[in-house]
């Protein structure tokens, strides 16, 4: 994982971002575990969630880490940054695309980190769909821009001294 920064604001790199999703297509993201608040030594794990508005004309890799996902990530106070995730594989999908349609596709992604304290706002950026279901194009697709979830991540919690 790296980092890279812009001299954008999160909300106009968001905004940015999501003016060139594919028309009809949106991608919501959770985490794994539905939950919002972490603690420092807690993994936090997201969830993709791609709809189409037009059943079968997209489709979205749903199980090869490959590189092609990235989150922007932003301290509140803080300027935002990219995290990409490499996994070093650029060769082509071992399984067939899912058909985006109404009803929800969930990828699991492959990536998984751990904050500092503090309250985040962060989106992905993927490259997971396609049209159609061309072979060997995993990460060729457009980057299409999820919605905006928030996190507070605390201090580890003390245990309680027992006298």
């Amino acid at each position: 994982m790296c980092a890279a920064q812009t001299s954008a604001t999160f909300e106009q790199w968001h905004d940015r971002g999501l003016k060139r999703n594919p028309s009809g297509v949106s991608l919501h993201i959770e985490t794994r575990d539905n939950r919002a608040i972490y603690h420092t030594s807690e993994t936090i794990n997201l969830l993709m969630v791609f709809t189409s508005e037009r059943e079968n004309l997209y489709s979205a890799v749903a199980t090869d880490p490959g590189s092609g996902d990235d989150v922007v990530l932003q301290r509140v106070g803080e300027e935002a940054h990219r995290l990409i995730f490499d996994h070093g594989i650029v060769c082509c999908s071992s399984s067939a695309p899912k058909d985006l349609g109404r009803k929800p596709v969930e990828v699991p992604s492959y990536f998984y980190f751990r904050l500092p304290e503090g309250q985040y706002s962060l989106f992905v950026e993927t490259k997971r769909v396609l049209q159609g279901h061309p072979e060997g194009a995993y990460g060729k697709g457009p980057t299409v821009t999820s919605d905006i979830l928030h996190l507070t991540v605390l201090p580890e919690e003390k245990p309680a001294v027992r006298h």
